[in-house]
């Protein structure tokens, strides 16, 4: 019976410890007025939300958008902390604002892969509103602190813009090849014009409309010869494609230091010469209401009319033969690359249906490929022998597709016994960037030193 009640009053005095943790957590918190509890519900929220964030991170993405994840939800977790305690409402205005920033920067409006920052931009907006109305009303004054708090906030910003500017710069005065986690391109490629510029060369070609009624059809490319092309040398060919609502201006006229790095890196010995082909997945008009299936169409377009129009033409290693004997031969001197819905294109049209032509392949923003289409394109009974000399996967510690192609990019190595890893092929994840031309731009600079070795 004793026992008993010492284990009752044990229980007891323990759950008068908790009542009197719980009162000095109320006490700190200092929720004196409705525009404090407002306020405290808003960190609340982000508090979930950076939980959220670790969660997600910890188990799909790799380290470095880990880390930059994580960061950038605890930094905004701390404004918010920093504007409750300082009972400076304001700020959560400014908060809402950053978040709506983040959001834009990682998402397009038809995606939520990072609802976060989403829920972010509205939680600070309607707080903010909420507890300003409050204050007002209820005449609540500023804490002592609250100009401290507003520079701790400031710091973290300058900190935080230091170190990505710190980085940017000292990459930019590198002159030799990028790392696995590069900032930028180095200037000696990127900001000089090249002395030796390759040219662009305009094309049309017939082709079909392969994704829908097999009518005639003639669509542009453009070609990029390294300078002085010399039809009598055997030259490397990429095949690289654009995104959505882009066409095939895009990687070499509409964002031109891409051609000025390719000419400086041939020029400065960093890379061999060789031929750029930018072709567009789009067919005029058409699967306007489901353009994945042009990405797929693609491949018999590739195969039939745009290879053997480019390569009877110039000097590759086909040695102008546009038989299927002449491409299988040469597919050692072949790539293919794309970016976003590009990067979906090397999955559906280059890697999974035309292996036999091509053995380099980037993949940059985007994998949008099910299992089952590699265990019937790649991995196939047609396919499965053919070596694989790179795949080359990239994109941006805040690209909204990065998650789904980590994804990809794993089940690839568990089940495709050709790729190893860091040898033939590999993923890298470019602090700071999201889904824009900066994180194409550098994969593009790392995809032309890993291929063609």
């Amino acid at each position: 019976m004793r026992d008993g009640l010492d284990f009752i009053k044990q229980k007891s005095y323990s759950i008068a410890e908790w009542i009197e943790v719980f009162m000095s957590i109320k006490e700190l918190l200092k929720c004196e007025s409705k525009c404090d509890m407002v306020s405290l519900a808003g960190v609340a929220v982000f508090a979930a939300l950076f939980i959220a964030n670790i969660i997600k991170y910890a188990v799909i993405a790799s380290p470095v958008a880990f880390i930059a994840e994580v960061a950038v939800c605890a930094l905004f977790f701390l404004c918010a902390v920093f504007t409750f305690r300082s009972r400076l409402s304001a700020l959560w205005l400014a908060i809402g604002a950053g978040s709506f920033v983040l959001f834009i920067c990682t998402n397009y409006f038809t995606y939520f892969a990072n609802a976060i920052y989403f829920i972010m931009f509205i939680v600070s907006f309607a707080v903010g509103v909420w507890a300003l109305v409050y204050q007002i009303r209820e005449n609540v004054k500023p804490a002592r602190f609250a100009y401290v708090s507003i520079s701790l906030m400031l710091a973290l910003v300058v900190f935080a813009g230091g170190f990505w500017v710190g980085n940017f710069v000292s990459v930019n005065a590198e002159n030799g090849r990028a790392q696995s986690e590069v900032w930028a391109v180095p200037d000696k490629f990127d900001a000089a014009v090249c002395p030796e510029p390759g040219s662009l060369v305009h094309i049309e070609y017939d082709t079909k409309a392969y994704a829908t009624n097999m009518r005639a059809v003639k669509k542009s490319a453009i070609v990029y010869l390294p300078y002085n092309c010399d039809q009598s040398q055997m030259y490397d060919i990429l095949y690289l494609m654009h995104g959505t609502m882009e066409n095939e201006t895009y990687w070499l006229e509409k964002v031109p230091e891409n051609k000025t790095m390719v000419d400086n890196l041939i020029y400065y010995g960093e890379i061999k010469p060789l031929i750029i082909v930018t072709p567009t997945w789009y067919t005029e008009n058409d699967c306007a209401d489901d353009l994945e299936l042009l990405t797929y169409a693609f491949k018999d377009e590739l195969r039939n009319d745009l290879m053997p129009y480019v390569e009877s033409r110039w000097t590759t290693y086909s040695d102008k033969q546009v038989t299927a004997e002449a491409f299988v031969s040469s597919r050692d001197h072949r790539a293919f690359a794309g970016l976003s819905r590009g990067s979906s294109t090397t999955f559906h049209s280059a890697f999974n249906k035309c292996l036999d032509y091509f053995s380099y392949f980037g993949a940059f923003s985007g994998c949008m490929t099910a299992p089952e289409e590699f265990e019937e394109g790649s991995l196939s009974n047609e396919f499965k022998n053919y070596t694989i000399n790179y795949l080359y996967n990239t994109s941006g510690s805040f690209d909204f597709l990065l998650a789904e192609h980590l994804q990809g990019f794993d089940w690839l190595l568990q089940n495709d016994v050709r790729l190893k890893e860091n040898q033939n092929c590999s993923f890298d994840v470019f602090p700071t960037c999201n889904h824009s031309s900066l994180s194409w731009h550098i994969a593009l600079y790392n995809a032309l030193q890993l291929f063609f070795k």
